[in-house]
């Protein structure tokens, strides 16, 4: 669970460098009133994201396999208590 912990951990510091360096442009095509270039680029982001190796993919499955480590876990643990 460790190794799981610690790649969710990266995938959450990668989308967080990820989210600024889009919010950055986003906020530099405002100041221009570019917004067909806003819409473009969302439209690509949005692309990039929902593709199934995406890093937000990526991140969703290891969050996912987390949450399944933790449901075996505590079934183990209520069983040894019973």
């Amino acid at each position: 669970m460790n190794e799981l912990l610690d790649w969710a951990d990266q995938y959450r510091s990668e989308l967080y460098k990820q989210s600024s360096d889009r919010a950055a442009l986003i906020e530099s095509l405002l100041f221009s009133s570019d917004y067909e270039a806003i819409q473009d680029w969302l439209k690509q982001w949005e692309s990039e994201d929902n593709a199934p190796n995406s890093l937000v993919q990526k991140y969703r499955h290891t969050l996912n396999q987390l949450r399944s480590q933790r449901h075996t876990l505590v079934k183990e643990i209520g069983h040894d208590y019973n």
